[in-house]
């Protein structure tokens, strides 16, 4: 049976999101929403609850991320009032689109249904997605500094860095679901699929491809069981492999792109326009996709796109292709890192103007 304190808390969650989609944004810049409801969070929080989400930023916690239902950094939002997990859902929604929020919260949803059909509450439990905030020394959320945050649980870490005035960085982007698709007797949900347009766009464009094209894209007959840029494992490719766009019709591109701004939006519209021109700055000619495992959708198979500033992985390997891990990240942008390197060069540039 459903464990009645994880529903209460799923249906707060629920009106606590619906509230905070409807919050009016009172900043004028994208990145200023985002520090504005950020702040409005911390600030919210009592001593306790501060000195486990508020971290440093050059801690070994910020770069700690993972998608297994471990106890993690941060503060849980089962350990938040409604009104606070009102305003951390808020931030949420300045920082992703409404179908990355629409995501976000569909993981949580599907973990109580795993919780429900596993028959194993006290572990896949909602409550255990916790929020965990990164600044500087001599620093603050919204301050000169670059800072960051990270709101992560089972099968879902996302992980935002914020440079003042320049930009958002939202890489690593992790989203699983299991079940990937809710068996058809579910009450409420039965038939969803979580991480619908990650699964079908590929697929369109696996079976797009000529013989020779598949022969290039297909690079091996079994996925390796899981993405191979995981938790502590950095970019684990020499070079991209698989079927490069430069080799595909104009049809199979416009797919190909369509799949990209499918993990790429799921950023906020601005943030996510701002990536989408890096990669096409860097040559859309250069992305590559490859796939492995089964080429029909009901058996394990995995693919992934790799490119200059991107690397998206998807794999359905576990559960015979029923329990999906996917990530999105830019490959010169761990953690925000290049982010920060454009701040300090905006700052120095700032500090030192150019004579007239």
């Amino acid at each position: 049976m459903p464990n009645s304190r994880s529903v209460e808390l799923l249906r707060g969650l629920a009106v606590a999101a619906a509230l905070a989609v409807a919050e009016p944004v009172m900043a004028h810049s994208p990145t200023g929403q985002v520090a504005g409801r950020a702040e409005a969070l911390v600030g919210s929080l009592d001593a306790g609850q501060r000195e486990k989400a508020v971290l440093p930023f050059d801690g070994e916690a910020r770069k700690d991320w993972h998608y297994t239902p471990r106890r993690r950094p941060g503060l849980r939002l089962d350990e938040m009032s409604d009104d606070q997990r009102r305003r951390a859902w808020a931030l949420m929604a300045a920082a992703l689109s409404e179908v990355g929020f629409d995501k976000a919260r569909g993981v949580i949803l599907l973990e109580k249904i795993l919780g429900e059909d596993s028959g194993n509450t006290a572990w896949r439990d909602p409550g255990n997605y916790a929020f965990a905030f990164f600044v500087q020394e001599g620093g603050r959320i919204g301050g000169a500094k670059p800072w960051g945050w990270r709101f992560e649980g089972h099968h879902l870490s996302l992980s935002f860095t914020v440079a003042p005035h320049l930009d958002l960085s939202f890489t690593p982007a992790f989203f699983g679901a299991n079940p990937a698709v809710v068996r058809e007797d579910h009450p409420e949900h039965g038939g969803m699929r979580l991480l619908a347009d990650e699964h079908r766009l590929a697929f369109e464009l696996l079976e797009s491809l000529d013989d020779g094209q598949r022969g290039r894209a297909i690079i091996a007959g079994r996925t390796a069981g899981d993405i191979h840029s995981g938790p502590g494992r950095g970019l684990p490719f020499d070079a991209p492999e698989g079927l490069p766009a430069s080799a595909m019709t104009e049809a199979q591109r416009d797919l190909l792109m369509r799949l990209v701004e499918t993990y790429v939006g799921n950023v906020g519209r601005e943030f996510a326009f701002r990536q989408m021109k890096r990669i096409e700055a860097a040559g859309v000619e250069k992305l590559h996709f490859a796939w492995t495992g089964a080429t029909r959708p009901d058996a394990p198979h995995y693919y992934r796109i790799h490119g200059p500033v991107t690397l998206i992985e998807y794999d359905a390997s576990q559960g015979g292709g029923d329990h999906v891990h996917s990530i999105w990240r830019d490959p010169t942008d761990p953690f925000g890192e290049d982010l920060q390197r454009r701040h300090l060069t905006e700052q120095h540039d700032h500090s030192h103007p150019h004579p007239h």
